[in-house]
């Protein structure tokens, strides 16, 4: 398959929906990218059949689940589900049970934000929100023990 990069006016491409002799642009194969999804249903109605039209979006969305296809799972599990499966069962000191399961669920989701193959302290959150906007720092070997249990679950 040939890749031939073309632009054109946004106007040339509907115009030309009339079938060509023998190899014309009937043959040729498009791809518009479009920013968002109500130009690409407009486009999609507009521009001829042999114009694929995807949005950025979706193109990098597709290129992502192809190079890391396990990364990015479904991912439904709340804070509470750690709990309740006795993944996390007690707190660590200072903080209850269910802040030690909610940073674990901020652990994992860090990590599947990155482009990580392992689970490590880079993940960790490094200070933690408290009620009534207090931070609070988290120490280092209980950022440990959080990466622990993430690569637990």
């Amino acid at each position: 398959m040939k890749s031939v990069i073309v632009t054109f006016k946004y106007t040339f491409l509907p115009a030309k929906k009339k079938p060509h002799k023998k190899g014309g642009l009937a043959k040729l194969l498009f791809l518009l990218v479009v920013f968002n999804r109500s130009v690409s249903e407009h486009s999609k109605r507009v521009f001829p059949s042999n114009t694929n039209v995807r949005t950025v979006n979706s193109l990098s969305w597709a290129y992502i689940n192809q190079v890391h296809p396990s990364h990015f799972q479904k991912f439904q599990v709340k804070y509470e589900d750690l709990i309740f499966y006795d993944f996390i069962n007690t707190g660590f000191p200072g903080w209850s049970l269910y802040h030690r399961a909610a940073m674990t669920m901020e652990t994992l989701t860090s990590f599947y934000n990155s482009d990580s193959r392992d689970i490590g302290i880079e993940h960790t959150p490094s200070v933690w929100l408290e009620a009534k906007n207090i931070e609070r720092r988290i120490e280092a070997n209980f950022q440990h023990k959080l990466a622990d249990d993430a690569r637990r679950f």
